[in-house]
């Protein structure tokens, strides 16, 4: 089954209507694909919980059936649970391009750009096109990438985990510390890369 016809736009609301008025009606595959694709390939980021919400709010067996088990209504609220993390490390460390990584912060590798980021040097992800620094990997006093980050860098490499799980992982709270706290809570503890091994399961 194939999307036929482009979501954009203006386009993007009128999904979300779509979602909440369609609730128990009879679900046509294509409408269910193209709101999917203007969620996850059209929809700006800062709409995306929405559509989610309305998606995951509006769910019944007629959705379930049109989907055909590609997406269930667990997967569609772990992913709008996930966006809402994003949210939340752009809203307390900040998510940097790279003039503004530039103009903030200083780095001995020759400027701020993806290179940075495939030598292991600093954490980079990729949202709404663009390679962002999140701001937590940043030590306030030096104004550099803090050096336990590549180590946690290349920890994450070993057991498979990209830049994207190694972010959301450093901020979410967990059971290895004491308190349920989070990674990004110990930045200058030397025991966590340690953790962050034995968390990930990577062999010494």
């Amino acid at each position: 089954m194939t999307l036929k016809t482009p979501v954009a736009g203006a386009e993007l609301l009128a999904l979300v209507h779509s979602v909440v008025d369609a609730h128990g009606l009879d679900w046509k595959p294509d409408t269910v694909l193209a709101l999917w694709r203007a969620v996850y390939v059209e929809c700006p980021i800062n709409l995306r919980v929405q559509l989610l919400d309305a998606f995951t709010g509006s769910w019944s067996r007629e959705l379930e059936a049109a989907m055909e088990g590609s997406v269930t209504r667990a997967m569609a609220r772990s992913m709008a649970a996930t966006e809402r993390l994003w949210g939340r490390i752009e809203g307390e460390f900040g998510l940097f391009t790279a003039d503004e990584a530039a103009a903030r912060f200083h780095t001995s590798a020759g400027g701020w750009d993806v290179s940075l980021v495939d030598q292991g040097l600093a954490i980079g992800v990729v949202r709404e096109g663009k390679l962002r620094f999140p701001g937590f990997q940043f030590d306030p006093e030096t104004r550099q990438v803090r050096p336990v980050i590549r180590e946690l860098i290349s920890i994450g490499a070993q057991s498979k985990h990209d830049m994207e799980d190694l972010t959301l992982m450093m901020v979410s709270p967990s059971t290895y510390f004491e308190g349920g706290t989070r990674p990004v809570d110990h930045l200058d503890d030397p025991d966590l890369p340690g953790i962050i091994r034995n968390k990930l399961g990577v062999e010494w």
